[in-house]
C-alpha cells in the first residue's frame, strides 16, 4: 500500500509517521532558504490534516482558518517554537490532558509544518494582491485561542 507517503492520525502507525518519529525532538525545524524540509531525510509527502492538532496551547484545525487570513492587514498564524515537540500536554479546549513524546512530535510536526506552509501561500498571495507597505507579516494567528478571529 501507498499509506506510508501521508500522515493524518496521530495515533495511526501504518501512515508515514516512522518517517517523522525518526526526527525525535527535532520535529519543528523550519524549511531552509529553498522551502525544503529536512533536507535529505525521508518524509510523508502528503499531510492530511482532517483531524484537529494540539500540541501545549497550540492547535489547529482547518475549519478555524477565516477568509480574514488573506486580507493585507491581517495577521499570519503565529510562528511555532522549535522546540514544540519536547511538550507533555496539550490544552482541550481547557482541558490540559497528556500527551505521551510520540503524540507530542507528532502533533508538533504537523501544527508547524500546517502553520509555515500555510504563511509562505499567504504571503505569497499578499505580495501580489496586496499595495506595497500594507501587507501585515506579524506571525499571531492561534487558530484555538484566536478563535474566532
Amino acid at each position: 500500500t501507498m499509506y506510508h507517503f501521508m500522515i493524518s492520525n496521530t495515533f495511526m502507525n501504518d501512515e508515514g509517521w516512522a518517517w517523522v518519529d525518526a526526527l525525535e525532538d527535532d520535529v519543528c525545524q523550519p524549511p531552509d532558504s529553498n522551502g525544503i524540509y529536512y533536507a535529505g531525510k525521508p518524509l510523508p509527502i502528503f499531510l492530511h490534516y482532517c483531524q484537529f492538532f494540539r500540541a501545549a496551547e497550540i492547535g489547529f484545525q482547518k475549519r478555524r482558518i477565516r477568509k480574514a487570513l488573506f486580507e493585507c492587514n491581517h495577521p499570519l498564524m503565529m510562528q511555532l517554537p522549535v522546540d514544540l515537540g519536547k511538550t507533555n500536554y496539550k490544552n482541550r479546549d481547557g482541558e490540559i490532558l497528556p500527551l505521551t513524546k510520540e503524540q507530542a512530535r507528532r502533533n508538533a510536526f504537523s501544527l508547524c509544518v500546517i502553520h509555515d506552509s500555510i504563511n509562505e501561500m499567504v504571503l505569497y498571495y499578499k505580495q501580489r494582491m496586496c499595495s506595497p507597505g500594507s501587507i501585515n507579516t506579524t506571525r499571531s494567528i492561534n487558530a484555538v485561542v484566536s478563535w474566532p478571529y
